[in-house]
């Protein structure tokens, strides 16, 4: 029973390892695309407001 564990316990540490990675890319991905709604949403704000003053 104690080696199923031990084998678990690696596959398990190389798991979360991987996970990490991706969950990291992942975060990373969504940072990225949140700014870019940001920055769209701004320049939607911007023409709205030079139309206005036209």
């Amino acid at each position: 029973m104690i080696v199923v564990e031990e084998k678990l316990g690696k596959n398990h540490e190389r798991y979360v390892e991987k996970n990490e990675k991706t969950v990291a890319k992942h975060l990373e991905f969504r940072q990225k695309n949140s700014l870019k709604k940001i920055n769209i949403r701004a320049s939607k704000n911007m023409q709205a407001l030079k139309k206005e003053n036209m």
